[in-house]
C-alpha cells in the first residue's frame, strides 16, 4: 500500500510511474499514477455535481417538476458546507437541509440549539435573501439515542424541546428521525416494526399532536422566555386561524404560567389540551393516537393561567388531532397537575411573527 505527500507541490496534476518486480524471478510491471492537488476552494459538488444534476434534469424537461436542495450536512458543530451553499449555490438551490444530531447530554436542555441555529439561519439568508425554507431532515438526540433511550418518556420531552428550539430559530420544518425501526438496531423509530407490539413509544405522542398541529403555512410566534432557561414556549396561528401554543417545563417541579395574546380577537376560544407528562397517564384511542386530557377555555387577548407539570410537555390547540371525543380524565387524576406556591410566569406572545418560509 502506499500513501501520498503532499509536501510543497504546487496546485496542479502529476504523474509518475510505479515499478513493480517479482521477489522471484525478477519479473517487473510498471504501473501509471496520477496526483491531482486542488485549489481549497476546489469543490466537486459545486463545480461538478450539482451543474451535472440540473443539466440532466433540464434536458430530461424535469426542472419544472423537481426541485434540488441541500447540501445536508452531518455536522452540529461544523456549519462552514451549509453557509457556503447559500454562497455558491443559491440560484440552484430551492431549499438548505441541514443534518445533524445533538451529541452531549445537555445540549438540549440548556437550550443551546435555538441559540446555536439562530444565526446559522441569519447566515445563510445574508447570503440568498429570499423566501427559501431551510429544513432539518433528520432530528433525533444523539445523546439520548439510539439505544434504549428512545423507548424511555424523557426521550419525547427532549425531541419535543428539540423541536421548539429549532422552529424559534427559523427552521421552515423538522423531519422526525424515524418512523419505523427496521434498521441500526431497532433503537430509533417511534415503534419497532420487526416486534410491533401495537404500541408507539411514547415520544410518538408528543411529536404527532405538533405534527398535526404545527402544519404547512402555519404563522410561528416565539415569546420571550423565562431567563432562567427551563421553560419553552412556541406559539402558532395555522393558515385557517387555529391556535396552537406549546409549552415545555424544563423544572424539576410544577410550574405556573400566564399566557397573553394581546393582538387575539376579544372572543372565547376553546382548546383542547394535551398532555404529556409522568404525573398523568398518556391517553391515546385503540390504535396508540393521542388524546386530548381536557379543554380550556378562555379569552386569549385577556390572557388565561395554566399549570405544567415538571419535566413535561403541554400542548393547547384548537387544531383538530383525532376525531375520537375526548374521553374523562382518569379517577383521582386532574387533567392538570396542582401546583401550590409558585410563582406565575407570564407569557407575552406579541408581533411580529417569525418569518414565514416555504
Amino acid at each position: 500500500m502506499y500513501t501520498c505527500t503532499l509536501g510543497s507541490l504546487a496546485i496542479g496534476t502529476y504523474t509518475a510511474t510505479v515499478t513493480y518486480t517479482a521477489t522471484t524471478g525478477g519479473a517487473t510491471a510498471t504501473v501509471g499514477v496520477t496526483f491531482v492537488v486542488h485549489d481549497i476552494t476546489y469543490n466537486d459538488y459545486k463545480v461538478t455535481i450539482l451543474p451535472n444534476l440540473i443539466a440532466a434534469l433540464s434536458a430530461n424537461n424535469l426542472l419544472n417538476n423537481v426541485q434540488v436542495i441541500g447540501p445536508d450536512t452531518t455536522s452540529a458543530s461544523d456549519t462552514t458546507w451549509l453557509v457556503q451553499s447559500s454562497i455558491d449555490l443559491s440560484a440552484s438551490l430551492a431549499g438548505y437541509v441541514r443534518h445533524a444530531f445533538p451529541p452531549n447530554a445537555t445540549d438540549i436542555s440548556n437550550d443551546s440549539r435555538e441559540t446555536t441555529v439562530a444565526p446559522l439561519v441569519a447566515s445563510i439568508y445574508a447570503n440568498d435573501n429570499t423566501s427559501k425554507p431551510i429544513i432539518q431532515g433528520e432530528m433525533g438526540f444523539g445523546y439520548a439515542g439510539p439505544g434504549q433511550s428512545v423507548t424511555l418518556y424523557q426521550y419525547g420531552v427532549d425531541m419535543a424541546d428539540y423541536a421548539v428550539q429549532l422552529a424559534r430559530a427559523g427552521m421552515a420544518a423538522l423531519i422526525g428521525y424515524l418512523l419505523d425501526d427496521d434498521m441500526h438496531g431497532t433503537q430509533w423509530g417511534m415503534w419497532q416494526i420487526t416486534q410491533d407490539t401495537g404500541t408507539p413509544r411514547p415520544w410518538f405522542f408528543p411529536w404527532s399532536v405538533l405534527s398535526n398541529t404545527l402544519v404547512i403555512g402555519s404563522t410561528l410566534y416565539a415569546p420571550a422566555q423565562p431567563a432562567s432557561n427551563d421553560f419553552r414556549c412556541l406559539a402558532a396561528t395555522s393558515p385557517s386561524g387555529a391556535w396552537t401554543i406549546v409549552l415545555i417545563n424544563r423544572k424539576s417541579i410544577n410550574q405556573a404560567l400566564q399566557v397573553i395574546v394581546p393582538f387575539a380577537p376579544l372572543v372565547t376560544t376553546t382548546l383542547s389540551v394535551y398532555t404529556y407528562s409522568q404525573a398523568t397517564p398518556l391517553l391515546t384511542d385503540s390504535n396508540g393516537f393521542p388524546l386530548p386530557s381536557g379543554t380550556l377555555t378562555a379569552i386569549l387577548q385577556r390572557g388565561f393561567t395554566v399549570s405544567i407539570a415538571a419535566n413535561s410537555v403541554l400542548i393547547l390547540t384548537q387544531a383538530s388531532v383525532s376525531a375520537s371525543p375526548p374521553p374523562p380524565p382518569p379517577p383521582g387524576v386532574s387533567p392538570q397537575p396542582a401546583v401550590g406556591a409558585i410563582t406565575t410566569t407570564t407569557i407575552d406572545v406579541k408581533q411580529p411573527p417569525l418569518e414565514k418560509r416555504r
